[in-house]
């Protein structure tokens, strides 16, 4: 059960069945919880959502919107934010649900780069590491929040310490250019 802060987000999906010639109005969408703990949506304004659960949620939105609306459903999902670091082709901060699996967050971030140690997968929260072998876990399917990834985490993939080839011939070119220039002045003093 999420609790929503501030800094998270939240999906609010609102649908009504249809009314005959009454208007369909588009009030679903992602919203920021604001620093004071409140997400202002259409209609009716400013909402407290801090400290409630998804679905208190659910209801104080069924409340606040049956004045407007009739017959329609509420659905709410919380996103949490998380920071992809390292060797993803997109890294940056995404909001994700807490259902989705490291695989889903992966693909947000375009995948893994060539080099990217999927072995060394970690999360990291406050500068600490608090998830070393994240990469089990999620090859059995298991979401997010089952594995303990929390908002604000970052989830680090380094890059795997594979040999440059073209690193390794440029070394290779410099040891023999030291070495023939070597023999060479060897060759002049003799």
């Amino acid at each position: 059960m999420t609790i929503f802060q501030p800094g998270d987000a939240v999906r609010i999906k609102i649908w009504q069945l249809y009314q005959g010639n009454t208007q369909n109005r588009d009030i679903s969408g992602d919203y920021t919880i604001k620093p004071d703990g409140n997400i202002i949506l259409p209609l009716v304004g400013k909402v407290r959502i801090k400290g409630l659960t998804d679905y208190e949620l659910e209801q104080t939105l069924k409340d606040k919107y049956s004045e407007y609306l009739k017959n329609f459903y509420v659905s709410v999902q919380p996103l949490i934010r998380l920071t992809l670091q390292g060797a993803f082709i997109r890294p940056g901060a995404y909001r994700v649900p807490p259902s989705s699996s490291l695989w889903d967050v992966v693909a947000l971030a375009g995948g893994p780069q060539r080099n990217c140690n999927l072995e060394g997968l970690r999360v990291e929260r406050g500068g600490k590491v608090v998830i070393k072998k994240l990469l089990g876990s999620f090859e059995q399917g298991v979401s997010l929040e089952e594995v303990g990834i929390e908002s604000g985490d970052q989830i680090i993939a380094p890059r795997k310490n594979e040999l440059n080839m073209a690193f390794l011939v440029g070394i290779i070119n410099l040891m023999a250019s030291v070495l023939l220039l070597y023999l060479r002045l060897k060759s002049k003093n003799y």
